[in-house]
Order: C-alpha cells, then structure tokens, then sequence
C-alpha cells in the first residue's frame, strides 16, 4: 500500500463514445467506476498514473483517497490540448494577452517563430496556444511560458511536474482546457 499524500493528484481520463460528456454524467460515471470498478460500455475510464506506484485500480484509488482524507472530486472539464515538444501554451488570467508583437520578440531571442498562434477567450481571461518551429523539452516549454506572462502558479505546478518526472511520456502534464464542467463535488467512496 502506498503512504498518502495530498499533493498527489489522482486523475482520469474519459472517453465518451456516442453520448455528450455533462458535469453530472463524469460525476455519476466516475462515482460508480470508483465504488464498483466498471462503466457503462459507452464510456472509457482510464486513471492516470502521474507518478511511480500510483494507484490505478478502483479500489487501491478507492483505499488511496479516503487514507488521504480527500473526498472531493476535482472540476472535470474537456480538454483542448494536451501537452507536445512543440506546442507552447499560456493561461492568462486577465484581460490581456500577451501581444503578437511580444510573442515574436520572445520567440525571436529563443531563435524560434511561431508557426501557428490562437487566442481562445476564458470564462477568467485568455488561453494562447502556439505551434513553435523547434521541439523543446518540458523545463524549457515552462521557461518559455513563465517568460511570455502564463498564470505563474499554473507554470509552478508545471515545473513541479517536471523536476518530479511526471512529464515524462506523461502528454496531460501541460495541458489546456477548453472548459471546465463544474465545482469540485462531495462524494461518498464507500462501496
């Protein structure tokens, strides 16, 4: 059995097949993955394993969380990109981007350009996505967003990742959401 640690995140990925994801459907289908250890045939559950013997059956999760005290689920939401060598991805949680201009300097002094930028407008502010014309590595990637203004305890959390090993193969270490379904939600684990 692992020793609990509230700073280790346990985290699952949905596939819906044929049905749209809703904040009550991932609530109820994750309810029911974690106190039975199945789903419905139209959906796929797959948890996370950020780090190394991480729980990944529903009852050692199960066993994980309550010895952690944890009896919250996080806001699920639906993920817009998932993290890649070549794609740079900022959070501002404010009015105002970063501006192309601003963009191009950064990049320029990297001896990168942009091959590709969108803006996508936040329900707190801007997501920006940048496709650069040279992979980096994930301790590079988090610089590089730090510099061009990305939400700094977002890029904290990223860093974390890195000098842990979880970016390692691991695409949901940097990610972008499109929007989040809900409010963290009170659950009973008990089966």
């Amino acid at each position: 059995m692992i020793e609990p640690d509230v700073n280790n995140l346990v985290q699952f990925r949905f596939v819906f097949r044929g049905v749209r994801a809703t904040r009550r459907l991932v609530f109820r289908v994750g309810r029911h993955w974690l106190k039975y250890g199945t789903a419905p045939e139209w959906v796929t559950v797959e948890p996370v394993a950020w780090w190394e013997g991480a729980p990944v059956d529903p009852e050692e999760i199960r066993a994980y969380l309550n010895a952690a005290g944890r009896d919250t689920f996080g806001c699920p939401g639906v993920v817009r990109y998932y993290a890649r060598p070549d794609l740079v991805m900022c959070d501002f949680d404010h009015e105002a981007p970063v501006t192309l201009l601003r963009i191009s300097e950064v990049l320029h002094a990297w001896g990168m350009k942009a091959r590709a930028i969108e803006y996508h407008r936040t329900r707190r502010g801007w997501h920006v996505a940048m496709v650069v014309d040279k992979p980096m590595v994930p301790a590079s990637m988090v610089a590089l967003q730090a510099i061009l203004g990305s939400d700094l305890g977002r890029e904290a959390f990223n860093l974390q990742r890195v000098l842990s090993g979880m970016a390692d193969n691991n695409p949901r270490w940097n990610l972008l959401f499109e929007r989040k379904l809900s409010q963290p939600e009170r659950v009973d684990l008990t089966p």
